[in-house]
C-alpha cells in the first residue's frame, strides 16, 4: 500500500525502512538519512535525471529513489503491526 509521508507528503510504499523523500523513519519520524545524503543521491544513477519532488521517481525510467537502512529504533518495518498501523494512519486510497 501506499501512504503519504507525514513529514514531507511523498507518498511512497508503506513498507519503505525510509521516507525516500526526506530520509526520515515512516513510523516515528526519526531522521535516519542525513541532508548530505539526501542531496548526492537526488539524480537517478541509470538516467541522470533529477528525482521528483512528489514521488521520488525517475520520470525517465521509473526507478523510484531507494536508501538501505536497518531498522529503525522504534521497530519499522519489522515489528509486527507497525506497516499496517501507518497504513491506516497515512495510507493514500486508490484512486487519489
Amino acid at each position: 500500500m501506499l501512504i503519504r509521508c507525514l513529514g514531507c507528503e511523498v507518498i511512497h510504499d508503506s513498507a519503505a525502512a525510509v521516507c525516500p523523500g526526506c530520509g526520515r523513519c515512516p513510523n516515528c519520524g526519526d531522521r535516519r538519512i542525513s541532508s548530505r545524503d539526501l542531496q548526492s543521491h537526488h539524480l537517478c544513477p541509470q538516467c541522470r535525471t533529477p528525482y521528483c519532488s512528489g514521488c521520488s521517481r525517475c520520470h525517465q525510467c521509473g526507478t523510484v529513489r531507494t536508501f538501505e537502512a536497518p531498522p529503525c529504533r522504534c521497530g519499522f518495518p519489522h515489528q509486527p503491526g507497525l506497516i499496517e498501523a501507518l497504513e491506516n494512519r497515512c495510507g493514500v486510497p486508490s484512486g487519489e
